[in-house]
């Protein structure tokens, strides 16, 4: 597929905007409420900031006591300045958040006129999405990071260190950060020049540790030989088939994608189609080329005559066997 970038056409082809977010919502027994959060990751060079921060707000919409937290590369230069939704009261528990000293880091002015795709200017944006949802900047609050070590989360060589990467968290529920810490030098500079920020929340528990019974059954999991790509031959043909599958649905996409660009069906409409076009196709050539894992002990389901049951990649051991399928089903 072509790579395409930006929200405008150019020539008869619709490009595609290259900002990226995913939500995930966390449920587990032993806590009283559902924690979500958001994944965020904004494109260097592309326009269309404010258009993807209104989407950002308008998909706050959990219930407030449920926590939600918002992490990622924001690419926004914040500085040190301060929400202004933040009171004399909260700041004496909220403390001031120790962020970028360089000038040339400072966010853009409140009322500026630029819009070009720039540091400066995201973090105006940043700013202004955190103030209207009464959010904070969690990352050089908890603890307050001495001067001495700025909690910067990107580093350049020769000497460029900044603060491009952000969690951010409804004051309401500030209550519940016990730590949120920058890992300096967590991972190799050769891996990545952005670092891990690490946040702990300390939740309400609830007071059982089992769930609650459903009357809804949640649907079995669809699992696949997924082990078999170490194969050099198996992984080139799925490739190869999932290539031309791709290829195959890329026009009526390309469709879909005009109809977004000329509002025609709305942001969601186009995202649920689009998913459910590609999850098909990745699960046809899944089950085509590496087959189902069925996770009866006496059973194999294949869509593949040719595949031998007997060469799967579980353990021949009746007991550890036993433990993959109850691992791959959780």
């Amino acid at each position: 597929m072509d790579k395409r970038r930006g929200g405008q056409e150019h020539g008869s082809k619709s490009l595609l905007i290259l900002h990226q977010t995913v939500t995930w919502s966390l449920i587990s027994p032993l806590y009283n409420d559902t924690i979500h959060l958001t994944g965020v990751y904004i494109s260097p060079d592309e326009n269309q900031l404010q258009e993807f921060f209104d989407t950002l707000i308008a998909h706050t919409n959990h219930p407030p006591h449920e926590p939600h937290i918002y992490a990622g590369d924001f690419k926004a230069y914040t500085a040190k300045e301060l929400e202004n939704h933040v009171t004399p009261q909260e700041l004496r528990t909220l403390l001031c958040c120790s962020g970028d000293i360089y000038p040339a880091h400072f966010p853009a002015p409140p009322l500026t006129s630029v819009t070009v795709p720039a540091a400066n200017y995201r973090g105006r944006l940043l700013l202004n999405k955190i103030n209207s949802l009464e959010f904070i900047i969690t990352n050089g609050r908890f603890p307050v990071a001495p001067p001495t070590l700025r909690p910067y989360t990107f580093f350049r060589k020769p000497n460029d260190h900044s603060i491009l990467n952000c969690n951010l968290i409804a004051t309401h529920n500030v209550p519940l950060i016990q730590k949120c810490e920058v890992l300096r030098d967590s991972v190799p500079v050769c891996v990545t020049d952005h670092m891990p920020i690490h946040v702990h929340l300390d939740p309400p528990t609830s007071p059982t540790s089992t769930l609650k019974p459903s009357s809804q059954s949640s649907p079995p999991h669809t699992l696949y030989h997924f082990k078999r790509l170490k194969d050099k031959d198996t992984k080139e043909a799925f490739t190869r088939t999932l290539t031309e599958k791709v290829s195959r649905i890329t026009p009526s996409i390309q469709k879909l994608h005009t109809e977004l660009v000329r509002k025609k069906i709305s942001p969601q409409s186009f995202a649920d189609t689009a998913n459910s076009e590609f999850a098909s196709i990745l699960q046809k050539t899944a089950l085509d080329i590496l087959t189902q894992i069925d996770p009866s002990p006496h059973t194999c389901t294949t869509a593949n005559p040719h595949v031998n049951p007997s060469n799967h990649h579980s353990s021949r051991d009746p007991h550890k066997a036993l433990l993959q399928r109850t691992i791959q089903l959780h």
